[in-house]
């Protein structure tokens, strides 16, 4: 009776956890975001409304989590996306006649604007794996937590703006289709849309702002 129990039990035991699969999934691609607006100081006497004009720039995202049969998964997810400031304008007007209007900076000098802008959440997310075939599947998801910005002058644009991190909460939904090239590996086509509370750094004080990805994913299941 005890051997019976025994292997009974040693039976349930493998078959709960032959119903979780943990997995790891690494995505590529390119981020898309809204420009940064926000109201700007230390620029004269006043605070004044600003734009940093951002182009799309590379990004690339980890998940770690655990699946169970019925395709429900949950866990953390990890990011690095970088867009570049192309162009600033203070109250509507570039910033170099901005700063010419303030006595700031001669009109008839180059001005270069340089820089980047960076964001790295760390999230907690839960999705739902729906099987449109033997091989495709629908990934959906959502999650949420909290996000390091930072943004980084460069050239002209560094000598009237400095270096500075904010963090702000982020929420992420998802839309994934995947293709299972093994019984353990995966890729297929990724977007996600994220949206962020406001950012403020030492000079600004930023308004919620969107940023869209689009790429590739590569997930291995163990």
């Amino acid at each position: 009776m005890k051997t019976f129990l025994k292997t009974l039990i040693a039976s349930a035991l493998i078959s709960n956890a032959s119903a979780y699969e943990p997995f790891i999934d690494f995505i590529f691609g390119k981020a898309y975001s809204d420009n940064f607006e926000g109201v700007f100081n230390n620029l004269g006497d006043t605070a004044k409304d600003g734009t940093f004009h951002l182009s799309s720039g590379e990004s690339f995202e980890i998940e770690l989590g655990i699946r169970d049969d019925s395709g429900l998964s949950v866990g953390f997810q990890s990011a690095y996306k970088k867009m570049a400031i192309n162009e600033v304008s203070i109250s509507g007007s570039p910033l170099d006649l901005s700063l010419a209007n303030l006595d700031l900076w001669n009109l008839d000098e180059n001005f270069s604007i340089d820089g980047n802008f960076f964001t790295m959440p760390i999230l907690a997310f839960v999705g739902k794996e729906i099987s449109l075939s033997d091989k495709l599947s629908l990934n959906l998801g959502i999650a949420g937590g909290y996000t390091a910005i930072i943004t980084r002058p460069e050239r002209d644009f560094a000598l009237f703006f400095e270096e500075d991190d904010s963090h702000v909460w982020e929420i992420q939904t998802k839309l994934e289709l995947d293709y299972k090239i093994t019984k353990n590996i995966k890729t297929g086509l990724s977007y996600r849309y994220s949206w962020l509370t406001d950012p403020e750094f030492n000079q600004s004080k930023g308004e919620d702002f969107s940023i869209h990805f689009l790429g590739a994913s590569l997930e291995f299941s163990f």
